[in-house]
């Protein structure tokens, strides 16, 4: 471990956001998947929903908008079209703007200083290189655009697939090639603040709150939101092979999802192993319980929801929705402060009580779900100003 830092209780505290916006994946900076503002009812139904006919993003919540990245498909038979942005009545679903075209492959969404922050990749396709661009949220034009690459590389394509995070008027976004390369964006400029390329950190998707900015997965790390210095590192199992989506950061636990089992939570101080935990998906964290969602160890299909000690990791309680043929549960959960939230492969949005683990309410998003296939990428929900949005694989559905 270099060059250990204890960081104050303002720099581990949760993001600073609008009070029932959910503007980043898994509803903030931090990645908890806790929502704040209006609480959710019990008796709400769905408002609204679209078949994209293809893939869709996870949604954000801004306001009276919501947004969503989605790949139409042109029609029967004919691969998906092109990436656009989509912004939606979240009330109502009256379509407001679509974006132009960002190109194929997938796209991440983040909203921070009045912008909707959206990076594209696709390593996949020649031509087609990751880009990063900041949209107006009433308009959906771009207002700046720039391509991300390493310097050494600029002309080879490049994959950017893990969610953008927008936290204090900055974007900060990491990609692949020729090692692992991070990158800090002025939100209003497009110029970059600061940026490492090249290193061999295999780090993920970041969780950023005060001055830190913290990366995990078989590297973890911090380092300083204003220059990008490392202030600690731990490299346990430091090998390339990660797996996970993003690190999540609540109070001092600095949780690290890098696959089915073996994720970590460390303290966000200094890089200190606190427990493991299992869990296919990024925790949602509310208070003192964490919200996993394990593998059943009698079966390699389903996943169970399972509460845990947010200090400890001792298991609380745990429902196999599964068992009472919804489906397993195939993407993140979201969370109020009474109720946890979990979609599943046959098409049902499933709330339970964080506190008795009782089932209060139900939705169908419609149809049944596949993980990981034909996703944009990283599926998820997002809960904010008094509605639910789920990304189902090829549809957005709005519970109110």
């Amino acid at each position: 471990m270099l060059g250990v830092t204890l960081a104050g209780p303002a720099e581990v505290a949760s993001a600073a956001q609008k009070p029932g916006d959910a503007t980043n994946y898994q509803i903030n900076a931090t990645h908890t998947g806790l929502a704040t503002g209006p609480a959710l009812s019990n008796t709400m139904r769905r408002l609204w929903v679209k078949d994209f006919g293809a893939s869709t993003s996870y949604p954000l919540i801004v306001g009276n908008r919501v947004f969503v990245a989605a790949r139409p498909r042109a029609a029967e038979g004919v691969d998906p079209g092109p990436v656009r942005v989509w912004a939606f009545d979240r009330r109502t679903g009256r379509q407001l703007w679509k974006s132009s075209a960002l190109g194929h492959g997938t796209a991440t969404l983040a909203y921070g200083s009045g912008k909707l922050v959206v990076l594209h990749s696709n390593w996949s396709v020649d031509g087609e290189h990751a880009s990063l661009r900041a949209l107006s949220t009433t308009t959906g034009k771009a207002s700046w655009k720039r391509k991300i690459a390493a310097p050494k590389y600029a002309s080879i394509i490049h994959d950017a697939s893990k969610p953008v995070t927008v936290h204090g008027g900055v974007a900060y976004l990491n990609f692949s090639y020729s090692g692992d390369n991070y990158v800090a964006v002025n939100v209003a400029t497009g110029k970059i603040k600061w940026a490492k390329y090249a290193t061999n950190d295999f780090s993920l998707g970041q969780a950023i709150s005060g001055t830190r900015v913290f990366y995990g997965s078989d590297c973890n790390w911090a380092a300083r939101t204003l220059n990008g210095k490392q202030v600690w590192r731990d490299d346990y199992q430091c090998s390339g092979g990660v797996w996970g989506t993003t690190s999540v950061l609540s109070g001092t636990r600095l949780w690290l999802h890098t696959g089915l089992r073996g994720s970590r939570v460390m303290d966000a101080r200094n890089g200190k192993l606190l427990f493991d935990f299992d869990s296919t998906d990024v925790p949602a964290i509310v208070g003192t319980k964490a919200f996993l969602t394990p593998q059943e160890p009698h079966s390699s299909y389903d996943v169970s929801l399972r509460a845990v000690s947010s200090s400890t990791g001792a298991k609380l309680w745990s429902r196999d929705p599964s068992s009472d043929t919804y489906g397993e549960i195939i993407a993140p959960p979201v969370a109020t402060s009474k109720v946890v939230y979990v979609t599943t492969s046959q098409g049902w949005v499933l709330g339970y009580s964080t506190t008795t683990s009782k089932l209060v309410w139900k939705g169908k998003a419609g149809g049944s779900i596949v993980p990981g296939t034909d996703h944009l990428a990283n599926e998820g929900s997002a809960i904010g100003r008094g509605v639910l949005a789920v990304s189902a694989t090829n549809r957005l559905a709005v519970f109110g």
